[in-house]
């Protein structure tokens, strides 16, 4: 399994949450990732904690682009997170076949819920 860097994330709670990422060989071409592929996307306090959110991208392509989505109530549900300095974030990408995998970590930063 390969393991990359992501950058920091950061995240506005209680509204939507979009980023995409593109997964790439050695030449710099994209791995398909239409076809085959599972993914997560999870959000802890560590890497080794238990997630306090974990979801499926909302979109892999044949370009190695894959997109994170969240909604505003699951940011909004991160918000009793937000005085932990620093979130971990990882997303796995599994071949369904099991004959390759890539998972790259970052950090979340989360910014407070704004009301007018």
């Amino acid at each position: 399994m390969t393991v990359a860097s992501l950058p920091t994330m950061g995240i506005k709670c209680g509204q939507v949450f979009r980023a995409t990422i593109t997964l790439t060989d050695s030449e710099g071409t994209g791995i398909d990732l239409s076809t085959g592929w599972t993914g997560r996307f999870t959000i802890a306090t560590s890497y080794t904690a238990e997630a306090a959110l974990d979801v499926a991208p909302s979109g892999m392509t044949s370009a190695g682009v894959v997109t994170l989505s969240l909604t505003a109530a699951q940011t909004l549900g991160l918000q009793s997170l937000i005085a932990t300095p620093c979130l971990k974030c990882q997303v796995d990408l599994d071949a369904d076949d099991g004959s390759d995998a890539h998972r790259m970590q970052g950090e979340v930063k989360l910014y407070a819920e704004i009301v007018a």
